[in-house]
């Protein structure tokens, strides 16, 4: 069980999130500040996960017998660590010498931007003679095809070019500028007092200064097009994202958009569940499975992706070549049916899948630190799986087939695509039969 967490802003505007539960210390420090807030693109990624996650700080982890990551997104950057009870006191103290400090020598920034090169190299390479492929490789263009006017859509890891052009002084700016303490949120779940976080929290994170938060001018604006990379040599398999247009995470119907992905929910070609797909109650990978007897897809899978002012409802997935536009017809029909026929019995299926998801996403110490500090973050309170579970009961298929005819039906989309792409559709076929056409 996940009690509701206890939250205490620092004299700096920190905010301390705690949740009392037995075994180790999941600690996870959260900041608003991605790669949508790049003044040279690639900074959010070289800071948050070379300067404070590679090499010496991994290194100084272990010695306090701890697993310690970073990670960086579009509007967060967030440093995780687990370690024992005993040590927690120790880790709160390096995290916070870590994100108060860092070392923005010459020396050390140049390390960082070769690591950070050497980790994207295989993926930057994507697109040669014989390609290579990682789903988020291709949803990051897939970001930049659906915002190209807007700093949402900067990819994620920069470019070569930008890269270079980062010193000290760009990262040590960048820095001042996005890692302050009104922005943060720390989050501890472990078997201690509050009180005690608060102590040591104050200690390692005092000396980060307020900063005047950034406000948004205006919603980004969603482009409809493509951004299609087609190479008819590097293999059988094509791969293939779409967007519609979601919410901000703040909108009444986000839970809707979570319960609309699960829906659609995911398959794997090559799993073996306990009801086999081909018998599935779920309507679009029960079609998939049984095209024409060998199904049209190895791999696919909906998901819900959600910004402080805008979303993203978007299926991925990898098909053979001869199989794109029996693919993409039923990833299309699947969605219309959300806002046109969809029943009880799949509403109330998905409910349970997803409940199960929830609760397991918190399972572990570190899960449930991270799932508190994006709420603090994001909500400014945290958001309890018992509430969320208590909020997705109340949505039925009729709410879902409202959401979805709102923002779902007749709506521009976004395509990125790679490999043999041949049998794909084209742009304005595809767009219409976002519509049910029936007379």
């Amino acid at each position: 069980m996940l009690r509701a967490a206890q939250i205490t802003t620092l004299k700096n505007g920190l905010r301390v999130a705690t949740s009392r539960r037995a075994g180790n210390t999941g600690i996870q420090l959260i900041t608003g500040a991605g790669s949508r807030h790049d003044s040279i693109s690639g900074s959010a990624s070289v800071l948050g996960n070379h300067v404070f996650g590679k090499g010496k700080a991994e290194f100084e982890a272990c010695n306090l017998g701890g697993a310690y990551t970073s990670s960086v997104s579009r509007e967060e950057t967030a440093l995780s660590f687990t370690v024992g009870k005993t040590s927690s006191a120790a880790a709160l103290s390096w995290l916070g010498k870590v994100v108060s400090a860092p070392a923005f020598g010459d020396k050390e920034v140049e390390a960082a931007k070769a690591s950070h090169l050497s980790s994207s190299d295989h993926e930057a390479g994507f697109l040669g003679a014989r390609g290579g492929m990682t789903r988020g490789v291709l949803q990051d263009r897939l970001q930049m095809s659906c915002f190209r006017d807007n700093a949402l859509g900067n990819p994620l890891n920069g470019t070569p070019e930008d890269i270079a052009s980062i010193n000290g002084g760009s990262l040590k700016q960048f820095h001042a500028d996005n890692f302050n303490s009104n922005k943060m949120v720390l989050s501890v779940v472990g078997d201690f007092d509050h009180a005690e976080v608060v102590k040591s929290a104050e200690a390692a994170f005092g000396s980060l200064a307020p900063k005047a938060l950034p406000s948004i001018v205006e919603k980004p604006y969603f482009l409809g097009g493509d951004l299609l990379y087609r190479n008819d040599e590097m293999g059988a398999n094509a791969y293939i994202a779409l967007c519609y247009e979601g919410v901000p995470l703040m909108s009444s119907d986000s839970i809707c958009f979570d319960l609309m992905a699960q829906i659609i929910g995911e398959y794997d070609k090559s799993a073996a569940p306990t009801v086999p797909q081909t018998i599935s109650a779920n309507r679009t990978m029960n079609e998939i499975a049984r095209k024409m007897d060998v199904g049209c897809a190895n791999h696919y899978k909906m998901f819900n992706k959600q910004y402080t002012d805008t979303g993203m409802f978007v299926w991925f997935a990898e098909v053979d070549e001869l199989a794109v536009e029996h693919l993409v017809g039923e990833m299309i029909f699947g969605v219309n049916m959300l806002s046109s026929s969809l029943t009880d019995e799949e509403a109330e299926r998905a409910k349970r899948e997803l409940k199960r998801q929830v609760c397991s996403a918190v399972e572990t110490n570190s899960g449930a630190a991270a799932k508190i500090a994006k709420n603090v973050l994001n909500y400014g309170r945290h958001m309890t799986t018992e509430e969320y579970c208590m909020r997705l009961e109340k949505v039925d298929a009729e709410d879902i087939k409202r959401v979805a005819w709102k923002y779902l039906h007749d709506a521009e989309i976004s395509i990125t695509a790679l490999g043999p792409l041949h049998g794909l559709p084209d742009h304005y076929h595809v767009r219409r039969n976002t519509a049910m056409w029936r007379y």
